[in-house]
């Protein structure tokens, strides 16, 4: 069996819940995409991939391993599009993706020399570094662990008569502190449904299980300014919406990450209270007693 030549970094499994579809869509369905040129319905399929991205050489390598972690997800999904409530597992399991999903994006920029596989796996292989996790050398039992046991993750709901978007690289890390690595991710699941990733250790989250107005349109506003080419949506955006959209992407200074033989770093939001998400509210360590 040969490889795909299609290599998609963002994942049919993916996008495809962003179809006026729902619950039922294939790869085949339709989705809203919006960019600095067009406003046009395209096929699920034909959306976020490169000839070979990842590799030219052993193309069944990267099909196989991206293979069983949309396998999981696209269960994940179903569960939250029938309104059931996901397990430990599967919550870990949006962890994966939400990083998964960060790390084979094409905002890295390889300088490894090699495929664009080989710096997924550096970037995999760096994750140590980028979340803190004490030892550089970290096993990834010892990373996956670390998640377990300090990281949650909660699905909010879109604001009133609102639904969300996404993009071409839907899984933003952002930080309370800028000499920190990510402390929560967010990435949208659905047009309804937003996933949050965090770690309990910095960040606590509100008690409501929707967002506000405000939220939504920050959560909005953040994707399109990280979106590498486009932003998808589940109905014809109106012209309004257009116009706002496109004037946000022709401001924004396009994120990237690099990925050398040495080391990875990649895009971080910094939460501050200029440009809050009111969802999240950082844990502040105590004041000195003078």
């Amino acid at each position: 069996m040969h490889g795909a030549k299609k290599q998609h970094y963002l994942p049919c499994v993916y996008l495809k819940q962003f179809s006026s579809a729902g619950a039922n869509a294939t790869r085949t369905s339709k989705v809203w995409r919006l960019d600095s040129k067009r406003c046009i319905e395209v096929t699920v399929k034909s959306e976020g991939h490169e000839k070979y991205f990842y590799s030219k050489s052993d193309p069944e390598k990267p099909e196989s391993h991206f293979g069983n972690i949309e396998m999981q997800y696209g269960l994940i999904a179903q569960k939250i599009w029938r309104s059931q409530v996901p397990t430990r597992n599967d919550y870990f399991g949006l962890i994966v993706v939400m990083i998964d999903i960060h790390l084979r994006s094409p905002i890295y920029q390889n300088q490894t020399g090699a495929e664009n596989f080989k710096a997924y796996e550096t970037r995999v292989s760096s994750l140590g570094n980028i979340l803190g996790v004490p030892k550089s050398d970290a096993a990834m039992h010892e990373i996956k662990e670390s998640f377990r046991k300090f990281w949650r993750v909660r699905l909010l709901k879109s604001a009133p008569n609102y639904e969300f978007i996404t993009s071409d690289c839907p899984s933003l890390w952002f930080t309370t502190d800028e000499h920190q690595g990510p402390q929560f991710f967010i990435m949208p699941i659905t047009p309804f449904h937003l996933a949050v990733a965090f770690d309990l250790r910095h960040v606590r989250m509100q008690r409501s299980n929707q967002i506000t107005n405000h939220d939504q349109l920050t959560v909005t506003r953040d994707l399109i300014g990280h979106s590498q080419n486009a932003i998808y949506c589940r109905e014809k955006p109106s012209l309004e919406m257009i116009e706002k959209i496109r004037t946000c992407l022709s401001r924004r200074r396009t994120p990237t990450g690099v990925t050398n033989n040495y080391e990875s770093y990649g895009p971080l939001l910094v939460w501050s209270e200029e440009d809050r998400l009111d969802f999240v509210n950082p844990v502040r360590p105590p004041a000195k007693v003078l």
